[in-house]
C-alpha cells in the first residue's frame, strides 16, 4: 500500500466524518499503514488506519471493518488517554474516530495499540508522521509498547506494500524476539526498528531525517573470551575417571556445528552472521584446547542450535513438519550399549541426553497444528535444532571409544531406589522442569541410575538463586564448592568450567560482564556439587551384571514418588500449553534448560556466558 493511497483512504474518512458530525469542528486528521495477520490463512496483510479528530464530548470509536473486537476498542481508548495527556489536553472535549480500511473483515487484538497512539498525537499536535513507514505493538497507559505476535507475516506483507522500514516492540539483546527480528529484517530487507515507548517513536517518526538504518536490529552471538588470559584447565577427578572420551566428543560437535554454519553461509544474506558464528566455533577450539572441554563443546552445541534456527527459516508448513518427525525418528533410534566400569558415565550421560532430546522433540510436535503462523513455526525449527543436537550429543556419548573396564555392569536397585526418590523428592519443588519430568519417567521405568542424575540436575540447575552480593563475592562461593565438586567425569567437567568463569570474572573490564561471569561460575559449581554427590551414590550401586537380579521393566513410584510424578505428568501437560503459549507471544525459546531464551547482539560478555552454562547440561 503506498503512500498516496494512505492519504486518499484519509480524505475520504476525513469527509465521511465530516458528514456524520454534523456542525463539529475538525481539529486534525492522521494517517499510517498498519501491519496485520489473517487468521484464516496465517498470513500477513497491510492496511491503513486513519484517524479524525473533531471537537466532541470524548468520544471513541472504530469503525471500517464488519466487526472490532472489544480488545482493538480498548487499545484506541488507551491510545487516546495516553496523546491526550501527554499533550495536556482534555480527552472529553474531542471525538476520536479510527477508520480501519477492512470493510468485509472483523479486527480484533492489541496490536495496533502504538499505530493508534502515534496517529492521535500525530492529529493533535498536527505533527507529519514519516512517509513509507509502518509499525505494530500493543499501548499501555504509560506509553509503554508491547510484545506482539506475527513479526515474520507482517514484515512479508510489508515488503510486497512499498514500506520502506518498521518499528516494533524493544526487545532487548539476548532474547529471542531480537533473534527473530534479525532474521526477518535480513531475509525481507527493511529495517525492523525497536521501540520501547511514545516517546522513542514518536522523535523517530515525526523526524524527517530519521536513518532506520542507523537503528536497524543488529544481531551476534559471538563473545569475546579472555582464552589467551586464561590458564589451563586444572581440576581432576577424585576418584578414578576416564576423560579421554571427552576429546573426541567435542570434536564430533564441533564437526556438527560447522556443517550447519556452512549450511547458513549459502544464503547471502546471513552470510555475515555465518562469519560470526565460525568466529565463535574457532573459541570453541580454543577452550577445548586449554582443557575445558565440556565448556568447549558447550559452546559448539549452542553455535549449532542457532545456525540450525536460521538454516531452516524458509522450509515450509509441511517440510516443517517432515523435520520435526524426522528429529523424533532420530532420537527414537539411538540405542545405549552396555554399561560398562569404563563407559556407564557417558552412558548416562548419553540417555540423560538422549531423554532431554525426546521430551524436546515431543512438546515440539505436541504444539503444532495448522493454525501456528510463521514466528511459531521458526520457534517450532529452533526447538527441533536443540533436541536434534541432544540426540547427536547421545549418539556421540554412546560412541565415546574407552578403553579398560569392559566387564558388563548393572546397579544394585535395593541400593539404588531409595537414593532416587530422594533425589525425587529434593527435586519435587521443581516439578515443571524437564529436568524433573524426565527424571520421573526414569524412575518409573526402573532406570533409577537415570532418575538420580536427572534429579540431581533438576536440583543444580532449577534451585539457584539469584545472589545479592558482588561479582568477587559470588565467584568466592562458587570457588568454595569446587572442593568436594569432583566426583566423575561430569562433575569434574563442570567444575572446571566453574573455574574458567571465575578467571573470567577477575579479568571482566566491567563490572556487569564480571557478574554475568560470577553468577555463571556459581551456577556450574552449583551443578558440579550436585552431579558430583550423585556420581557418588550411583557409584556405589555398581555390581556386575550376572551378580543382579533380572530388572524390572516398569516399576511404578510409590507413596510420595508415585503423587509427585502425578504432579509432574499434570505439569508436562502445562508446560506444553505455556510453552506455546509463550513462544506464540515472543518466540523466544530458548536457553534455560529445555527453553531458548537468551541471544543477540551487543549482549555482554558475562550474559552470553551465564546463557551457555545454563545449557545442554
Amino acid at each position: 500500500m503506498r503512500a498516496d493511497t494512505a492519504f486518499i483512504i484519509s480524505l475520504v474518512s476525513f469527509v465521511l466524518v465530516i458528514a456524520l458530525s454534523g456542525a463539529s469542528t475538525v481539529v486534525g486528521t492522521a494517517s499510517v499503514h498498519a501491519p496485520a495477520v489473517i487468521i484464516s490463512n496465517n498470513s500477513g496483510t497491510i492496511t491503513t488506519i486513519a484517524l479524525t479528530v473533531t471537537s466532541g464530548t470524548g468520544n471513541v470509536s472504530v469503525i471500517g471493518p464488519s466487526s472490532v473486537a472489544s480488545s482493538t476498542l480498548d487499545s484506541a481508548k488507551t491510545a487516546v488517554q495516553y496523546a491526550t495527556g501527554s499533550l495536556g489536553m482534555n480527552e472529553s472535549a474531542y471525538n476520536f474516530t479510527y477508520d480501519i480500511e477492512d470493510i468485509n473483515t472483523s479486527v480484533s487484538g492489541p496490536s495496533a495499540g502504538a499505530a493508534m497512539t502515534l496517529l492521535a498525537v500525530s492529529a493533535l499536535s498536527h505533527r507529519q508522521i514519516n512517509n513509507g513507514i509502518t509499525l505494530t505493538g500493543t499501548i499501555s497507559p504509560n506509553g509503554t509498547i508491547g510484545q506482539i505476535g506475527g513479526v515474520y507475516d507482517k514484515i512479508s506483507a510489508a515488503s510486497l506494500n512499498g514500506v520502506r522500514y518498521a518499528f516494533v516492540p524493544y526487545a532487548a539483546n539476548g532474547t529471542g524476539e531480537t533473534e527473530l527480528y534479525y532474521l526477518v529484517q535480513q531475509e525481507f530487507g527493511i529495517p525492523l526498528v525497536r521501540v520501547q515507548n511514545m516517546t522513542q517513536l514518536e522523535s523517530y517518526a515525526f523526524n524527517a531525517s530519521f536513518n532506520p538504518y542507523t537503528h536497524e536490529t543488529n544481531y551476534s552471538i559471538y563473545s569475546n573470551y579472555h582464552i589467551a588470559e586464561i590458564p589451563n584447565a586444572n581440576i581432576s577427578c577424585s576418584n578414578s575417571c576416564n576423560t579421554k572420551g571427552f576429546s573426541s566428543i567435542t570434536n564430533q560437535t564441533i564437526a556438527l556445528t560447522n556443517s550447519e554454519i556452512l549450511a547458513l553461509s549459502s544464503d547471502s544474506s546471513f552470510r555475515a552472521l555465518a562469519g560470526n558464528m565460525e568466529a565463535m566455533l574457532n573459541q570453541s577450539r580454543q577452550i577445548s584446547g586449554k582443557g575445558y572441554m565440556y565448556l568447549g563443546d558447550d559452546v559448539a552445541f549452542l553455535t549449532y542450535i542457532d545456525a540450525y534456527y536460521f538454516s531452516h527459516h524458509t522450509i515450509s508448513r509441511s517440510e516443517s513438519l517432515s523435520v520435526m518427525q524426522n528429529v523424533s525418528n532420530y532420537c527414537s533410534e539411538v540405542t545405549p550399549p552396555a554399561i560398562t566400569a569404563g563407559n556407564y558415565e557417558y552412558v548416562l550421560g548419553g540417555e540423560l541426553r538422549q531423554a532431554w532430546g525426546q521430551y524436546t522433540i515431543n512438546i515440539t510436535l505436541a504444539g503444532y497444528n495448522s493454525t501456528l503462523n510463521s514466528d511459531e513455526l521458526l520457534a517450532e525449527m529452533g526447538l527441533s535444532g536443540e533436541a536434534s543436537g541432544w540426540c547427536a550429543a547421545s549418539r556421540y556419548m554412546y560412541n565415546a571409544v574407552l578403553a579398560g573396564g569392559n566387564t558388563v555392569i548393572g546397579f544394585n536397585s535395593t541400593i539404588l531406589k531409595p537414593v532416587a526418590e530422594q533425589y525425587l523428592s529434593a527435586a519435587a519443588n521443581y516439578s515443571s522442569s524437564m529436568y524433573y519430568i524426565t527424571a520421573s519417567a526414569a524412575y518409573s521405568k526402573g532406570n533409577y541410575a537415570l532418575a538420580t542424575m536427572d534429579a540431581a540436575y533438576a536440583i543444580g540447575l532449577d534451585s539457584v538463586p539469584t545472589p545479592n552480593a558482588s561479582a568477587a563475592q559470588i565467584a568466592a562461593s562458587a570457588a568454595s564448592l569446587l572442593a568436594s565438586s569432583n566426583y566423575g567425569v561430569w562433575a569434574t567437567q563442570f567444575s572446571n568450567e566453574a573455574e574458567f568463569y571465575i578467571h573470567e570474572t577477575s579479568i571482566a573490564n566491567n563490572s556487569s560482564a564480571a557478574y554475568g561471569y560470577a553468577y555463571s561460575a556459581y551456577t556450574t559449581a552449583m551443578l558440579a556439587h550436585e552431579i558430583s554427590s550423585a556420581t557418588s551414590a550411583v557409584n556405589s550401586s555398581i555390581a556386575p551384571a550376572s551378580s543382579l537380579p533380572p530388572q524390572t521393566a516398569t516399576q511404578a513410584p510409590s507413596g510420595l514418588v508415585l503423587a509427585v510424578a502425578a504432579l509432574a505428568i499434570l505439569a508436562l501437560v502445562i508446560s506444553f500449553i505455556t510453552l506455546f503459549m509463550v513462544l506464540r507471544l515472543s518466540r523466544k525459546v530458548r536457553r534455560n534448560g529445555a527453553g531458548r531464551d537468551g541471544r543477540a547482539s551487543a549482549r555482554s560478555r558475562g550474559a552470553h556466558a551465564q546463557r551457555r552454562s545454563a545449557r545442554n547440561r
